[in-house]
C-alpha cells in the first residue's frame, strides 16, 4: 500500500485522477519559473564553499561542485509522514560545456528518495562515461554502464522509484535497475531530492557544472 505523503506545497495532481498502472501522481512539481520556485529546493547537505547552486536564466536550478570530490545534496518540500514512504521522483538533468575537462571523469548528476541527510537511496548518473549508480545510505549497491545515458552537454531525464523493498532508476525512459532491498527498515530518510558532485579529485579550482529542471514528486499509483 502506498504510504501517505506529508506536504509543505500544495498538491498539484488530484489523486483521483485516474493513471496508467506504472503511472505515478504528481503531488509536487517545479520548472523554476519564479525565484520562489528556485528558493523551494534547499540545501540539505555538502560543504558550502564547494557546492554552488544559482537560478539559472530564470529558468532552471543551476548547480556546480568545485575542487573535486565531493558529493551536494538538495531536498524538495515534499516528505513522507511515515517510514519507508512509496515516492517517486523526475528530473531533467544536463552536465553543460562550461564543465572544466579535468572535472569531467566524475562528475554526477541524480535523483533521491527516503532522503535525509545521513540516509536514502540516491540514482545518479556520470554523463562523460554514460555510467550509473544506485546508492544505498552513502554506498553504490549497483552500478553499470548503458547507451541509454546521454553524454555532456545532453540532457538526461531521470527518475528513482521506492515502492515497498523495491528501488529502481530510469534514464530517458528506460529502465537500468531494479533492487531488492535485504533490509529497507535500515534506511530511515522520508524526504525527497536532487543530489550532484564529482567522484574524483580535481586539482585546483576545477569545477562541472550542470543544471536541473522540470522536477516532479510522485506517489506510485495503486
Amino acid at each position: 500500500m502506498t504510504k501517505r505523503i506529508a506536504l509543505t506545497a500544495t498538491i498539484l495532481a488530484a489523486l483521483a485522477v485516474a493513471v496508467p498502472a506504472f503511472a505515478g501522481i504528481t503531488v509536487y512539481s517545479n520548472s523554476f519559473k519564479a525565484k520562489s520556485s528556485y528558493k523551494a529546493i534547499t540545501k540539505q547537505s555538502g560543504k558550502g564553499k564547494r557546492c554552488k547552486r544559482e537560478w539559472r536564466k530564470k529558468s532552471a536550478l543551476g548547480v556546480a561542485v568545485k575542487g573535486g570530490k565531493q558529493n551536494c545534496a538538495l531536498k524538495t518540500p515534499v516528505a513522507g509522514d511515515s517510514a519507508q514512504p512509496d515516492l517517486i521522483v523526475k528530473a531533467l538533468a544536463k552536465l553543460t560545456g562550461r564543465t572544466d575537462k579535468a572535472a569531467r571523469k566524475g562528475a554526477y548528476l541524480g535523483v533521491s528518495v527516503r532522503a535525509s541527510r545521513k540516509d536514502g537511496y540516491v540514482f545518479r548518473v556520470i554523463p562523460k562515461a554514460r555510467k550509473w549508480e544506485l546508492l544505498e545510505n552513502k554506498v553504490v549497491v549497483e552500478k553499470g554502464k548503458d547507451d541509454a545515458i546521454a553524454g555532456i552537454k545532453k540532457k538526461n531525464v531521470l527518475e528513482i522509484r521506492a515502492r515497498g523493498k523495491k528501488i529502481s532508476g530510469r534514464v530517458n525512459g528506460e529502465a537500468v535497475v531494479s533492487y531488492d532491498a535485504p533490509d529497507p527498515e535500515q534506511v530511515r530518510g522520508t524526504g525527497t531530492g536532487l543530489v550532484y558532485g564529482n567522484k574524483h579529485k580535481v586539482k585546483g579550482k576545477k569545477k562541472a557544472v550542470g543544471f536541473f529542471d522540470d522536477l516532479a514528486v510522485q506517489v506510485p499509483s495503486p
